[in-house]
């Protein structure tokens, strides 16, 4: 079992300065039909482990996203006990199983808010949420990656791992307006200009040591389009031959 979720706080932060503001001035939802959705997924993924149920009971694989979202609400609703109005995890549950409880009632809460249009509660919800992610049982199964990265800084990485972070959204940047010019260029084509982009400009960028490898590029926009960060239009996904060299 995965014991995390996908979305590391860099990623989130990126997405959000990256993808969703720009979004949400546009007039779009991004909070309630993207990262709320990806949020909820992660959990009912990990909540699946936590709370085995017998196969007739689970709702169907041709079910909604919505009805598969209602049914493991109702699940954390039934593990949460109530303070303040606000349902928290009971504790006699698993730190991650909190943690994943927690996200499911206050990805619901905050869904309710916004549509409610309380500016103040959807602040204070999605406060206790982004802790919850980074504060609660998930961050406890991140001790040792943040412990070893906190290591690397202390040997001089840090520069290192700052400018990769910074590349990474100069990336989905770019591959956003890729695809915004020609929506049916193939996901290989635009790794590989993503690729031949950056190192391009590696010679200008002293902290750059490692140019990320095509992999990690693909990695890199997959993650950002499972999160509703990046949309990477269906065209460009379709099997076909990519453009000659």
């Amino acid at each position: 079992m995965k014991n995390s979720f996908d979305v590391s706080p860099d990623d989130l932060i990126g997405y959000i300065r990256f993808s969703y503001i720009e979004s949400i001035r546009s007039g779009n939802s991004a909070i309630q039909e993207n990262l709320l959705v990806y949020l909820e997924s992660r959990a009912i993924t990990l909540m699946k482990e936590f709370f085995p149920q017998w196969p007739e009971h689970l709702p169907h694989k041709s079910d909604s996203f919505e009805v598969v979202r209602q049914f493991w609400l109702n699940e954390a609703m039934h593990n949460s006990d109530e303070y303040a109005g606000v349902l928290v995890a009971s504790g006699h549950l698993d730190p991650m199983a909190q943690s994943c409880v927690n996200v499911m009632t206050l990805c619901s809460s905050v869904r309710e808010a916004i549509v409610s249009g309380k500016s103040e509660m959807i602040s204070a919800l999605s406060m206790l949420l982004i802790s919850e992610l980074i504060g609660g049982g998930v961050w406890r199964k991140m001790e040792k990656a943040y412990l070893a990265q906190n290591k690397r800084f202390e040997k001089g990485a840090g520069d290192q791992i700052k400018i990769t972070g910074q590349i990474k959204i100069a990336i989905l940047k770019k591959a956003n307006e890729i695809w915004k010019e020609k929506s049916d260029t193939r996901i290989g084509d635009v790794v590989d200009e993503l690729y031949g982009f950056i190192q391009d400009r590696k010679a200008g960028i002293e902290e750059l040591r490692y140019v990320p490898t095509k992999g990690t590029i693909r990695t890199w926009l997959k993650n950002a389009s499972k999160a509703g960060a990046l949309q990477i239009p269906a065209q460009a996904q379709r099997a076909g031959r990519r453009a000659a060299a």
